[in-house]
């Protein structure tokens, strides 16, 4: 469930580049012309609140307006507002109308994070099919995450045979085009044999890789083997700095392995 949500945080609030100060204002005027984009963009910046005062209320109604658009782009940000609760009040239901909504107007991350809803049974009943056709559909639309997830329910046969070799292939797919779960997955089925033989080496590699970009809870994963000293040379302080940097991100399995590695330095 955990890993779920930090899944989620990592791929929200979509925008597109712009510089402050003076684009405010041509958003804000865009935006009241009836420009769904710049609407969304004016929605990201109240939600960042930099050079302007953040305003969740605000966000909301902009994203809502730029929805109401068919910028299918804001309809995710206004569904990962419902989902994550932290300034509107949680509505899951509302969330899943709105990925439903962006995922059928082409946007492939929201296809994922639905699909991911319906594999975890997050608040709407569990229905591996549903995720099976999910993933499979944002990665034949060439999304990375939707490859190492698709990945994912093969080799636990969720929906699908247990498929270890489909399995690697997808989470290959997805890691060469530098998507941090799918490098991760990857890293995992080496560390563990999943289907391949073990290979320690590629597994730290592959794991390291993920944590560098930013996928949290596998820098836990990757301080585990600095500690231990699999694949890697044995380094406790760059354990404990990988485990400091998994706990400060969210992750509970890191600040767990990151008391016991204190504990054991000090005894």
């Amino acid at each position: 469930m955990q890993k779920f949500f930090q899944l989620l945080l990592f791929f929200t609030f979509l925008t597109t580049s712009f510089c402050y100060g003076e684009d405010i204002s041509r958003y804000q005027i865009a935006c009241e012309k009836g420009n769904a984009m710049f609407c969304n963009n004016l929605g990201a910046l109240y939600i960042e609140g930099k050079e302007i005062a953040q305003d969740y209320l605000k966000a909301e109604q902009l994203y809502q307006k730029a929805c109401d658009l068919k910028e299918v782009v804001a309809c995710a940000n206004l569904a990962a507002l419902y989902i994550e609760g932290k300034s509107l009040k949680r509505n899951t239901a509302k969330a899943i109308t709105l990925y439903q909504q962006a995922c059928d107007g082409g946007d492939t991350l929201s296809c994922v994070i639905l699909a991911r809803l319906y594999r975890d049974g997050v608040e709407v009943k569990q229905n591996y099919q549903q995720a099976l056709a999910l993933f499979e559909k944002s990665c034949n639309d060439l999304d990375s995450q939707g490859c190492a997830e698709l990945g994912g329910l093969y080799s636990k046969g969720l929906g699908v045979t247990l498929d270890k070799a489909k399995a690697l292939a997808f989470f290959q797919k997805s890691c060469d085009t530098h998507d941090a779960i799918g490098c991760f997955y990857l890293g995992i089925s080496y560390r563990d044999g999943l289907g391949i033989k073990v290979d320690l080496i590629k597994a730290a590699a592959l794991i390291d890789k993920a944590c560098n970009a930013g996928l949290i809870f596998s820098c836990s994963d990757s301080g585990m083997l600095y500690w231990k000293g699999l694949g890697v040379k044995q380094d406790k302080a760059k354990a404990l700095a990988l485990f400091q940097k998994s706990c400060q991100g969210g992750s509970h399995e890191g600040c767990t392995n990151l008391a016991f590695l204190q504990y054991s330095l000090q005894h």
